[in-house]
């Protein structure tokens, strides 16, 4: 409700618009909400990196004392992650905005909940120490020291904390690929968002991309 009502993202060729969820983001949001260890393997361009920013803040915002760490590969990944989390808070009616305490490249925090978002690379000790509400891994099979990173942020989560992964494919044999062939056995609810879910992609789309990736090797 939160983000379908009152959250604007930012599209490449539409510029700033209303957050209009479709139904596969409606049930991955559920997802996320009821489920405590999720992982995802989806297509490019479906919405997931606005509807976990628009999660974390939907978290920071309205849950006491809430800590969420927002892991990708590279630092400046995560901090895109990140200012989507800020941009959506931006846009929100004044109203509804509650003031911000600490903002920083990689935190924004909010006072009212005593609450943050933190933005992270997924480094061997990235999210080590830490006591975390939420932990989002975007992109995990692209991940260098993946393993390594999730014996770090794992512990954070084991209180009772969530812990969502998502990426798209990168091959087999990976950290990630295991993980995602593991599942549900391993304890994480796996979720599959395939192409077609996005409106306006079908059998002619695929084919246009595969002639277009033709030559690619």
């Amino acid at each position: 409700y939160f983000l379908h009502n009152y959250a604007f993202i930012s599209d490449p060729q539409a510029g700033i618009m209303p957050f209009r969820l479709w139904e596969f983001q409606r049930e991955l949001l559920d997802t996320f909400d009821c489920k405590q260890r999720v992982i995802v393997l989806k297509a490019r361009q479906l919405g997931v990196s606005w509807l976990m920013a628009g999660y974390a803040l939907w978290v920071a915002m309205f849950q006491d004392g809430s800590n969420v760490l927002m892991l990708s590969k590279r630092l400046d990944e995560a901090v895109s992650l990140l200012d989507k989390c800020e941009h959506i808070y931006t846009h929100l009616p004044a109203w509804l905005q509650p003031r911000i305490g600490k903002r920083n490249e990689t935190t924004l925090q909010f006072l009212h909940r005593s609450s943050k978002i933190t933005a992270l690379p997924a480094t061997e000790d990235a999210g080590r120490s830490e006591s975390a509400s939420i932990v989002i891994v975007d992109e995990a099979a692209f991940h260098p020291a993946a393993e390594a990173n999730y014996s770090a942020y794992k512990p954070t989560v084991d209180a009772g904390g969530k812990l969502i992964i998502v990426s798209t494919a990168n091959g087999r044999g990976n950290w990630y690929h295991q993980m995602w062939t593991g599942a549900p056995a391993n304890g994480f609810t796996p979720v599959f968002l395939p192409w077609t879910l996005r409106p306006g992609r079908d059998a002619d789309w695929w084919a246009r991309q595969q002639q277009e990736y033709a030559a690619t090797p």
